[in-house]
């Protein structure tokens, strides 16, 4: 470094050093002057609020709980069981109409207890009861068809004061028809009757019925003999001819199936009525397929 720059250095320094100290000397004098501090300021209390006292917290009572009842399981039935069949009372095969005789007999013979079993024709029994039901139905009387044997016997009159009257001893000549029809219960008679009845309509279609139905004409017939007159204790008759026949002339045109209900007497008839009407209400209750 060269005098003169030597010189200079020395110089400022020497200027830094004054402008030094006369800063201190100002800050010193200023430093110790009294400070005036401005007067208190008097602020009157403030008057807080009295603390409100808060509510009490309202009490929510908690909910109960919610109780579901489960609804109970549906109790389903049991399904009873199924009833067992009734057994048929009449359930054979049945045969070709023309040879439905034997058949039908065995089957009567196994049922029927009664002797009066005996009265029954050998022979065309189908077609004889229908054609004995189709006249009866029109109050006529088929006695050359009938499929039953004829009475056996004549017919016994006995006379009072000049006059002639049935007999009771007749009731012997009748009485074993009504023993046929109850030696078998009505149930089975039913019974049989709708079993046979694709025969029945067979031989009644045969007989020139063809668009009809025979259990009709068996019903018709049924209420034909019921709508017959009951007869008194004692009938009049007289003996023109070899036939008796009827003193009152009103009784003697009546129709052939009346006649035949007073010929009967008062006994017999009752019997008889009461064994149709047993008939009757089941038979009307059933209709053909």
């Amino acid at each position: 470094m060269s005098a003169n720059q030597i010189r200079n250095l020395l110089i400022v320094l020497a200027l830094i050093a004054v402008v030094a100290v006369g800063v201190v000397a100002w800050l010193a004098k200023n430093g110790h002057e009294d400070v005036v501090a401005p007067p208190p300021v008097v602020t009157e209390p403030i008057q807080q609020p009295e603390p409100v006292a808060a509510p009490e917290p309202e009490v929510v009572p908690e909910p109960e709980p919610e109780v579901i009842v489960e609804p109970e399981p549906e109790q389903v039935p049991e399904p009873e069981p199924e009833p067992e069949p009734i057994p048929k009372l009449f359930d054979f095969p049945l045969p070709p109409l023309d040879d439905s005789d034997a058949t039908l007999l065995q089957q009567l013979q196994q049922k029927i207890v009664s002797k009066s079993i005996a009265l029954l024709v050998d022979e065309g029994l189908i077609e004889q009861f229908v054609v004995s039901v189709d006249a009866l139905s029109r109050g006529q009387v088929t006695y050359n068809q009938l499929p039953l044997e004829r009475p056996v016997g004549r017919y016994k009159v006995i006379e009072a004061d000049g006059k002639l009257y049935g007999s009771t001893a007749n009731i012997a000549r009748y009485q074993p028809y009504l023993d046929l029809m109850a030696g078998m219960p009505r149930e089975h008679w039913v019974a049989l009757y709708q079993h046979l009845y694709p025969l029945l309509q067979e031989a009644y279609e045969r007989l020139g019925y063809p668009d009809q139905q025979f259990h009709s004409t068996l019903l018709e017939a049924i209420q034909r003999v019921l709508a017959s007159p009951k007869p008194g204790s004692s009938v009049e008759l007289v003996q023109p001819h070899v036939m008796y026949e009827y003193a009152n002339e009103q009784v003697q045109e009546l129709d052939a199936v009346d006649k035949l209900m007073i010929r009967l007497g008062p006994n017999l008839n009752n019997k008889l009525r009461l064994l149709l009407t047993g008939l009757q209400q089941p038979l009307e209750q059933w209709q053909p397929e």
